[in-house]
């Protein structure tokens, strides 16, 4: 495969493209192609080996409220036809909920239109609240068809491992991205 096989993108916004990319850097957040798929700073991947498909999704806690995971499940299933019970989710490396304090108001966006446990939010007695971004996304996935067999949450975390992981939490600016790369055979 060669590097004109290849889509990259940048984190902006929800967006859709294909193999027509290939070889040109795109600007999206929500990235499905055909064969190779590249973007920074994942926090999901899905894959639906019967079509061939790949989608690539970023979601800090807005895209996560926005059910960005969600948008590309239908996105798939729009422009290839994937049934969502054959895509396989990851939850890839991220902030952890011990790692990721939210004000109130924010917390208030995940008790409104989330499955509320103390997995997914729960207040400190300082008033903050810790939010679990990989229960949100695992119940985004989960709420638009996919097999909960199929979802993996990877578990490492950004705040927790600043010497393996990039994170903006612990490390402000001095930072670089993640990023990941999916090819379908």
């Amino acid at each position: 495969m060669s590097l004109n096989d290849m889509v990259s993108a940048e984190r902006l916004h929800i967006s859709f493209f294909g193999m027509r990319n290939a070889g040109k850097s795109s600007l999206v957040n929500a990235v499905t192609g055909q064969q190779l798929a590249v973007v920074s700073e994942v926090k999901g991947t899905t894959t639906d080996p019967v079509k061939k498909a790949i989608g690539l999704t970023h979601s800090g806690w807005r895209g996560t409220a926005a059910r960005i995971g969600k948008n590309t499940v239908e996105a798939m299933t729009e422009h290839y036809g994937s049934r969502p019970e054959d895509i396989i989710g990851v939850i890839g490396p991220s902030i952890c909920q011990s790692c990721y304090e939210v004000s109130e108001d924010v917390a208030e966006v995940f008790l409104k239109f989330f499955r509320v446990s103390d997995r997914l939010v729960y207040e400190k007695p300082d008033h903050k609240f810790q939010l679990n971004l990989w229960e949100a996304n695992y119940q985004v996935m989960v709420d638009a068809g996919m097999r909960p067999e199929n979802i993996t949450v990877t578990r490492w975390c950004t705040g927790c491992h600043p010497d393996l992981l990039w994170s903006h939490r612990k490390t402000g600016a001095n930072r670089g991205s993640l990023a990941a790369f999916l090819c379908l055979k």
